[in-house]
């Protein structure tokens, strides 16, 4: 039982050690509805949500830019933002 185990263990650690990233792949990505409008993370059913999140949230509701990941902010100019 021993000798098995040892075996199954010594067999399972070779293959995860012989496993490696893929490189130079597509991943593609296929959405059943169109999209509301051309801003990707604006929209719900896009599959890169869970992976991009932008440092300023659109608030729909009240129309303010309300900070997401961004902690804090300081406008310099109509244009600039530290």
């Amino acid at each position: 039982m021993r000798r098995s185990l040892i075996a199954i263990l010594l067999a399972v650690s070779s293959a995860v050690g012989l496993a490696g990233p893929a490189t130079g792949q597509t991943l593609t990505i296929a959405q059943d509805i169109d999209p509301a409008d051309l801003y990707g993370s604006r929209s719900t059913n896009n599959p890169m949500f869970p992976i991009l999140e932008s440092l300023y949230l659109d608030n729909p509701h009240t129309g303010e830019i309300e900070p997401l990941l961004a902690l804090e902010h300081e406008m310099v100019s109509d244009t600039e933002v530290l």
